[in-house]
């Protein structure tokens, strides 16, 4: 998982040829899709295009730097027509202020969290509003299925505000909550493999006091045989 500034100015390099061509200027976000669908790594000028690389010749972000399939994966904005449409709305989130549909400030919006796998944005880090953490305050608006956006404000379900009451603390309790439910799996994994190793233990013992009766019942007729065949 990243944020939007933590990719926002890192180095693009081609992963065949090892050459850094660019520099990541800023994602290009699909509200209605909820998705990032591309990096703008030069906004064009007088005479120059918008340049971009769809999310599907991402190869890896790393520390320092943007992988990319390869050189080629470099185009203008206007050969992609989604990257272009979205573009073309001229949407900006930066200092917009997010709103449930019933009024509740939610906060500024000052950044985006995104799944690096699936490219999903997981939610939005704002300032101030309704669950403004007491230190930093900030907070972390979990992702809606789609955000309407205007110009001072963008516009959320009343349903977030039940999310974030499960999450309040921000991105930290969220990552604190998912760690607490992955651990309560394993542990409940940990008690099923050991109710099997107690039934097949059990299971073990039955099979080793059954052998050991059938074997008896053969050999003391045996016994009592050949004793009276001595006598």
């Amino acid at each position: 998982m990243y944020k939007g500034s933590d990719v926002s100015g890192k180095k693009v390099v081609v992963y065949n040829e090892g050459e850094q061509i660019a520099r990541v200027k800023d994602l290009i976000f699909d509200h209605q899709s909820n998705q990032v669908i591309g990096l703008l790594v030069d906004e064009g000028g007088w005479f120059g295009e918008t340049q971009v690389i769809s999310v599907e010749a991402v190869k890896a972000i790393g520390p320092d730097s943007v992988i990319i399939t390869e050189k080629d994966a470099i185009v203008a904005a206007e050969k992609s027509p989604q990257i272009q449409s979205v573009l073309e709305q001229e949407t900006v989130l930066k200092n917009t202020k997010i709103m449930t549909m019933s009024g509740h400030d939610l906060g500024t919006f000052l950044d985006i969290y995104f799944d690096d796998q699936t490219w999903d944005v997981l939610g939005y880090e704002v300032s101030g509003g309704l669950f403004a953490d007491i230190y930093s305050g900030r907070s972390f608006v979990p992702a809606p299925f789609a955000l309407q956006i205007g110009k001072d404000y963008a516009f959320v379900e009343d349903e977030v505000v039940d999310r974030m009451k499960e999450t309040t603390g921000g991105l930290e309790s969220v990552i604190e909550a998912t760690s607490e439910k992955l651990q309560a799996m394993a542990e409940a994994t940990g008690d099923k493999v050991e109710s099997t190793k107690v039934v097949a233990g059990e299971t073990l013992h039955t099979a080793q006091q059954t052998t050991e009766e059938n074997l008896h019942a053969i050999t003391e007729p045996a016994g009592e045989k050949l004793q009276q065949a001595r006598q």
